[in-house]
């Protein structure tokens, strides 16, 4: 990216001084200090197409923030008023958005206090996605039930499962939690609906004094059931195995119950939506794996949580549906 060109794009004082500061698999992520001594973050992505972007940003900026105790990563606005920048260098075109940077630490997902004030924060969060209609721009995410669309390389999960490089063991096991999640996919086409964060992760809050300051990393944001937001966030927030502590998802349940209220229908489909949130990854690994772009070992890794959290289950779900029947008391 011309680095000229993105410093005239913006309505901040130049020189800037830029400090690297992450590459993943999608975009690349540097500091930003403007000449007047404030600091931002530099998204720039690797693909040329600028919708998914702005479909994100046009969420983000569709909320209303003031009515938030926290942070959201918005675009700070071009000179021209767009919230994602667009450059062509002769070579390629380069996607940019410039948020000012949001000060915290992650927390640590043990810390009951701490789960207890995120699942607040996604609760009110979760009101305000409620209110946003979302943009003509096709939504760049598939929703967590659509097993179909989750990765180009899956077609059919049956079969893509049946020749996974796996033991026949865990194929077995595996197709048979395949149907599961299959007949759940239909099963929260009738829960409540709305756009949702997506990826409402430990890694992806900051607090600061032991008060949540910021969400981040909306890239996943899009329309699905209201209930795999909270299920992506256990799945984060808890460990479903030996070490499993159900303080984490009392804490966390009744700091988001505290904000919304969860039919009947999606309590009792939570562990089954938590399922559905391991499949999901583990179609998406296997669909890389097909492709070519991962490992052996990165399916055996997600199978291995897939059917970890299935032995879970068997042991713990009658204390945990307990736990989770108990947030709205």
């Amino acid at each position: 990216m011309n680095i000229n060109a993105l410093q005239s794009a913006y309505s901040i004082p130049s020189p800037w001084d830029f400090d690297f500061l992450a590459s993943r698999s999608h975009n690349h992520l540097a500091l930003v200090r403007s000449a007047d001594d404030h600091e931002y973050v530099l998204c720039t992505y690797a693909s040329s197409n600028p919708a998914p972007v702005q479909y994100i940003q046009h969420i983000l900026h569709s909320i209303n923030a003031a009515a938030l105790p926290f942070h959201l990563p918005i675009a700070v606005p071009t000179t021209a008023g767009a919230y994602v920048e667009v450059q062509h260098d002769g070579y390629r075109q380069w996607v940019a958005t410039l948020t000012p940077l949001l000060v915290g630490d992650q927390p640590s997902p043990e810390d009951t206090t701490a789960a207890a004030r995120a699942g607040i924060a996604l609760g009110q969060l979760t009101h305000q996605l409620a209110q946003v209609t979302p943009p003509p721009i096709p939504c760049p995410t598939p929703a967590v039930g659509s097993l179909t669309q989750i990765h180009p390389a899956i077609t059919n999960p049956e079969m893509n499962v049946h020749v996974a490089p796996l033991s026949v063991d865990r194929v077995v096991k595996l197709m048979q939690v395949v149907e599961l999640c299959t007949a759940f996919g239909l099963h929260t086409e009738r829960m409540p609906q709305q756009l949702v964060h997506g990826e409402f992760t430990y890694q992806n809050v900051l607090f600061d004094n032991d008060e949540l300051t910021a969400v981040l990393d909306f890239e996943q944001l899009h329309r699905d059931a209201r209930i795999y937001d909270l299920a992506i966030a256990l799945s984060s927030w808890c460990t479903f195995d030996d070490t499993y502590d159900r303080r984490v998802l009392r804490a966390f349940g009744r700091g988001y119950c505290s904000e919304v209220t969860l039919q009947s229908g999606e309590r009792d489909g939570l562990l089954d939506a938590m399922r559905m949130v391991r499949m999901h990854r583990f179609l998406r690994t296997l669909g890389d794996y097909q492709s070519g772009t991962v490992t052996k070992v990165h399916v055996e890794r997600a199978a291995a949580a897939l059917l970890t959290y299935e032995s879970w289950l068997k042991r713990r779900s009658e204390e945990a549906r307990f736990d989770i029947q108990s947030w709205s008391v």
